[in-house]
C-alpha cells in the first residue's frame, strides 16, 4: 500500500518498531473500518473492502467525516461488548488468566460431553454420564467405602474389578473432574495425569486423556486446600452424588443450572456430604470456576 501511495513528512518517520508513524496509525485506524464493517482482513495482511464499506465511500463526502464515522460505529460496536461483559458477570465467573482459561477450556469438555449430553468427556458418543454407570460407583464405591490402609488409587482397581468398563472410564473422568482445577503447587501436572491414566489403566480397553485436559492439568486455577486434596474419598462421594441427583434432572433443570452459576453453586452447596473449605472458598466454587 505505502509502494502505491509513499508517506510524506511526519508520517514518513521510522518508529523504534521498525515501521513508520503513518502504517502504525494506519493499522489503528483499520480496526475502526473493520468494526463497522466497512474493510474484512483474512488474517494473511489481505485487506478488502464490504458493500457496506463501498457505501460509506459514497454517503461521506470527506475523508474526515468517513473517519469520524467509523470512530462512532466502533463505539457502538464497545458498548455493546461491554454490556455482554457485564451479562456473562452477572451469570458465570470470567477466567483472569490463560491458566483460568486453559481450565475452563477443558471443562467444557465435562459440561457439554458429560452433562449436557450425558455421553464420556474423553471418548464421545459412549455414554457414561447417565444412570447405569453411576448406580454402579455408588453400589461399590460410596456404598462400601474402603477405609483400609494403601494408596487410594490402587484401592480402587478392586472396587473397579466389579463394575463395568462404562463405570472405570466414568471414574476416571470424575477423578479428572475433580483435579482439573487444582493449582499446581497443591498436585503437579505429572501427578495428575499419572492418577487418571492409572484409573484409565484399570479398563479392558482404555482410552486417552483429551489434549485440552493435559494442557489445563500443567497449571490449575486455585488451591483447593488440604481437607480436599487428602479426602479424596469423600470428594469422590460428593461428586458422584451430584451426578446422581443430575441424573434425577429434567432437560429445563439442567439447562437452568448449566446457565447461571450462582444456581450450580447452589446445587452444590446442597448436596449431602462432608463440606470443604478451600482457603475460605466452598468445594463448589472450584466446580463453578471451573465451568
Amino acid at each position: 500500500m505505502f509502494d502505491l501511495v509513499p508517506a510524506e513528512g511526519v508520517e514518513a518517520e521510522t518508529k523504534s518498531d521498525g515501521k513508520s508513524r503513518g502504517e502504525t496509525e494506519l493499522m489503528w485506524s483499520s480496526v475502526d473500518l473493520v468494526k463497522a464493517g466497512w474493510i474484512e482482513k483474512d488474517g494473511t495482511g489481505l485487506w478488502s473492502i464490504t458493500d457496506s464499506g463501498r457505501c460509506a465511500l459514497e454517503e461521506h463526502e470527506s475523508a474526515t467525516e468517513l473517519v469520524a464515522e467509523a470512530r462512532h460505529l466502533y463505539q457502538e460496536w464497545d458498548a455493546l461488548r461491554n454490556e455482554d461483559k457485564d451479562e456473562q458477570l452477572r451469570t458465570i465467573i470470567v477466567a483472569t488468566s490463560k491458566e483460568e482459561e486453559a481450565v475452563r477450556s477443558a471443562a467444557q469438555l465435562f459440561v457439554d460431553r458429560g452433562l449436557k449430553n450425558g455421553e464420556s468427556a474423553f471418548a464421545p458418543g459412549r455414554e457414561v454420564w447417565s444412570r447405569g454407570p453411576v448406580d454402579e460407583l455408588r453400589a461399590v464405591f460410596v456404598d462400601k467405602p474402603d477405609f483400609g490402609s494403601g494408596d487410594f488409587v490402587n484401592k480402587l482397581k478392586g472396587q473397579m474389578a466389579l463394575v463395568s468398563d462404562d463405570a472405570r472410564l466414568l471414574m476416571a473422568e470424575l477423578v479428572c473432574w475433580q483435579l482439573l482445577p487444582m493449582g499446581s503447587k497443591t498436585i503437579g501436572e505429572r501427578k495428575k495425569t499419572e492418577r487418571v491414566q492409572t484409573l484409565l489403566g484399570y479398563m479392558d480397553h482404555p482410552v486417552q486423556i483429551p489434549v485440552e485436559v493435559s494442557k489445563a492439568f500443567k497449571s490449575g486455577s486455585f488451591n483447593p486446600g488440604t481437607a480436599m486434596n487428602q479426602n479424596l474419598y469423600d470428594a469422590l462421594v460428593l461428586i458422584i452424588s451430584l451426578l446422581n441427583d443430575w441424573c434425577n434432572k429434567s432437560s429445563e433443570e439442567k439447562g437452568t443450572l448449566l446457565e447461571n452459576a450462582w444456581a450450580w453453586r447452589g446445587l452444590v452447596q446442597g448436596l449431602p456430604g462432608k463440606s470443604f473449605q478451600p482457603n475460605g472458598i466452598h468445594w463448589s466454587t472450584s466446580f463453578t470456576r471451573s465451568r
